[in-house]
């Protein structure tokens, strides 16, 4: 396509096959991408059906699309499947950039501090090239302040400045950023650690089949454990060394010697990595996140103006925008497994250059590899656009997804699991699991039941044996509750799993009825 023919759009950027096949031993996973130009063509050339592409596949295909959007001067909102929780690839860095907001708001840290070039690398991991992408654009400094850090991590989406936001803030500060964004939100764990562990960086924890076999997804409290002491590790120059090597990374400064030797996971393994294993959100709470800072209610007026200006570094970047939007914030990403990108999510908030009317769009696709003519960021960014543009666009969408999503959706977390006895081979073994059931929507949920099973294979079916179930009562929206399950054991269960099963009679229709059982082997003597 001719550069003088098209304009410049910001978002998610085209995954090619040579970005792959640069990493390596990586070559199956992509990062948290991705962030940077994407050229379109000009609305007046592209077909007046483009904006309709990713309409019509989400409402074909609702089992791997969620949507919310907000006509926020309208008065209206649309949802599709709003409450599932999906894995969110680099959307969740807005959560980053809004704890980073507070620490500068609170003085714990400051804007103007600088860190080198080769700390900010510290944890470099699989991202497309985003890093030295960032510090190529920063002018290939020797050192950057943290402004540039997180307007960087907006505008290209490297993976190591969240990380430094981790390490920086810690859990407490992080969390306190979650209850701001309200709504169904995982704690986000460092992306660094998480490829780490799965290629075996730094000899913690073991391939990344293990580590979807061990653990069902990423609400098994022993998984993220595991996570948090291979990130622990990264804090030495050996720890880094090691990590970069298994993945194949380095920054643009440097060179690595990449370790051949630690297996692969395979393409099936990658996909249940993918879409199992990362922090999860929903469609639901990322539009109304980005529609309340958008209208002044969500965000202390302090913290907003320390997140605006980096969560609107596109209008700056890209000026033709500013003739259609006089506000304009985007962060998505994707994740990519053996066979092309897999999750892609999105989220924008848009005020209207020409009458003000402002909006806010919210779009998870997942399981992309598994079907034909899939869309990509492209069609995601026009729909966000179209959406904010044209109002029959906007009326269409009115008329093809629904005002709300009455359905319940509960999420089980595995917070502990503790095995006793059988020392000897006369004595029986007890369980405790400590878990949670969470409601991720915002109505009360039915009353439900949760269920512990013992698996010798790992899945859900009639061979299981059932040890315990525990009923709960109606759950608030965005809250959960507690449970602790034993069981006593007659014989060794080594090398078996625990299945928590939340909604396990099955009383309440859901948005996801495939996320209700979390998987963990249980732990040896």
């Amino acid at each position: 396509m001719d550069a003088r023919q098209v304009q410049l759009i910001p978002g998610e950027r085209p995954v090619r096959v040579e970005q792959l096949r640069a990493h390596g031993r990586a070559r199956f996973l992509l990062s948290l991408a991705l962030a940077s130009g994407m050229l379109v063509a000009p609305a007046q050339t592209r077909a007046a059906s483009a904006p309709e592409t990713l309409l019509n596949f989400c409402v074909a295909n609702p089992g791997i699309c969620a949507i919310s959007v907000f006509s926020i001067d309208e008065g209206w909102e649309r949802h599709l499947n709003p409450d599932r929780p999906q894995a969110l690839a680099s959307t969740m860095k807005t959560v980053m950039l809004i704890a980073y907001a507070q620490a500068v708001v609170d003085g714990f840290l400051s804007p103007d501090d600088t860190m080198s070039r080769d700390e900010w690398a510290r944890y470099l991991t699989l991202d497309g090239g985003a890093l030295n992408a960032a510090w190529a654009e920063l002018g290939t400094p020797l050192s950057v302040s943290w402004r540039d850090l997180v307007r960087m991590m907006i505008l290209h989406s490297d993976n190591s400045t969240p990380d430094h936001l981790i390490a920086n803030l810690g859990s407490k500060r992080i969390r306190k950023a979650l209850k701001v964004v309200r709504g169904f939100h995982d704690t986000p764990a460092p992306i660094s650690a998480m490829f780490g562990l799965w290629f075996n960086g730094n000899g913690v924890g073991g391939t990344g089949g293990r580590i979807a076999s061990d653990y069902g997804g990423f609400a098994v409290a022993d998984y993220t454990r595991e996570v948090d002491t291979l990130f622990s590790d990264l804090s030495t120059p050996a720890g880094v060394a090691t990590n970069r090597s298994s993945l194949c990374v380095a920054p643009a400064w440097e060179t690595v010697n990449c370790d051949r030797a630690t297996p692969l996971p395979n393409a099936a393994e990658v996909n249940t990595l993918l879409r199992n294993h990362f922090t999860r959100s929903t469609t639901r709470t990322y539009a109304e996140l980005m529609k309340g800072i958008l209208d002044g209610t969500r965000l202390p007026a302090a913290v907003e103006a320390v997140t605006r200006p980096a969560l609107e570094v596109w209008l700056q970047s890209f000026p033709s925008l500013q003739t259609a939007f006089s506000r304009y914030a985007v962060k998505g990403g994707s994740l990519a497994g053996a066979s092309g990108i897999d999750i892609l999510t999105w989220s924008t908030y848009i005020e209207n250059a020409s009458d003000g009317r402002r909006f806010a769009v919210a779009v998870f696709l997942q399981g992309l590899t598994e079907v034909n003519n899939a869309p990509g960021g492209l069609e995601v960014q026009e729909f966000a656009q179209q959406f904010a543009l044209s109002p029959t666009f906007r009326n269409r969408v009115r008329d093809a997804l629904a005002e709300d999503d009455s359905r319940d959706e509960l999420v089980p977390q595995i917070k502990k699991v503790r095995r006793s006895g059988g020392a000897r081979q006369s004595r029986a073994v007890k369980l405790t699991v400590k878990a949670r059931v969470n409601n991720a929507g915002p109505g009360k949920s039915a009353a439900t039941k949760v269920a512990l099973y013992l698996s010798s294979d790992g899945e859900l079916d009639g061979s299981d044996t059932l040890l315990k179930t525990v009923s709960l009562p109606p759950l608030k929206g965005f809250k959960g509750k507690n449970v602790t399950l034993r069981a006593t054991l007659g014989s060794d269960p080594t090398g078996k799993f625990i299945l928590l099963v939340a909604d396990s009679e099955n009383d309440t229709p859901e948005q996801d009825e495939g996320n209700n059982v979390l998987r963990q082997r249980v732990p040896e003597r």
